[in-house]
């Protein structure tokens, strides 16, 4: 388990190879279901002074445990908030992984097409019946393939440039994907899966429960895995990445989050 020293930073190991699952957590591979049966359909009660839709219930028991679901996010949103910079900066890594994974070949075509161009020039002074054609013709040769073999040179080494600032990215995501996964296993108990523990969902969540409208943390999410598309979609790219990252360090998977997945505003 982890926890915060009192310069604020993470402390403890990660599991070596997934967050420590937790005995009261949300299933991750399916929305979150709480409520057996459903709770009461909230009333509409008009509006607050912020234009925003109220809705309510009279139902002692109801009420009660929505208090206690809002009381327990807010204790996750106090745990988790001063850790944004550090969602913020691993989702920043992996963008700048896949950005480096990409390296354009349009400098190794134009080489090629350079260099055919050259052959070209070539055969034409080997062919030209004077000596000054011949020696036009060869010196625009070689300059074309001088540009060729410059260009197909720049691409092998922007190529060599991107797989060191790979490993780089690599071993700076490792870290920080092990940290994450100290700070979710430090919280005890949680009640969400590692998922979903970016603070700007758990504040998205909160502002649904206040609102009246749901009873609980796992009917929340459900709403916001309900929106089409969204559920399958993290599911999916839950799949991919998992199995990406695990190649890259020996079979573990590094920390997911469904955060850029949801739509949150």
């Amino acid at each position: 388990m982890g926890d915060f020293d009192t310069d604020w930073k993470i402390t403890g190991s990660p599991d070596p190879a997934t967050p420590d699952p937790q005995p009261s957590q949300i299933q991750a591979q399916a929305p979150v279901q709480t409520y057996t049966p459903a709770p009461p359909t909230p009333v509409f009660q008009g509006y607050n002074a912020q234009g925003q839709p109220v809705y309510g219930v009279s139902d002692p028991q109801v009420l009660a445990e929505r208090d206690a679901n809002i009381l327990e996010l807010n204790k996750l949103i106090n745990y988790f908030s001063p850790k944004l910079d550090l969602f913020k900066a691993y989702y920043e890594t992996i963008d700048d992984i896949s950005k480096y994974s990409k390296t354009s070949i349009a400098p190794f075509v134009w080489g090629v097409l350079v260099c055919v161009q050259s052959i070209v020039f070539i055969f034409m002074a080997a062919t030209a019946s004077h000596n000054n054609n011949k020696l036009i013709f060869t010196l625009i040769a070689i300059g074309f393939m001088l540009i060729g073999a410059g260009l197909i040179a720049l691409r092998n080494f922007k190529k060599k440039r991107h797989q060191n600032k790979l490993e780089e990215l690599y071993a700076k995501m490792e870290e920080q994907s092990n940290n994450l996964k100290i700070l979710y296993n430090g919280y005890s108990n949680c009640v969400l899966p590692s998922d979903y523990i970016d603070p700007r969902i758990l504040e998205k969540i909160s502002l649904m429960l206040q609102s009246g409208r749901y009873f609980s943390i796992g009917a929340a999410l459900n709403s916001l895995l309900g929106v089409a598309g969204v559920f399958t979609r993290v599911s999916k790219e839950k799949t991919n990445f998992c199995q990406e990252t695990a190649v890259k360090f020996n079979g573990t998977a590094a920390y997911f989050s469904a955060y850029r997945y949801m739509n949150i505003r």
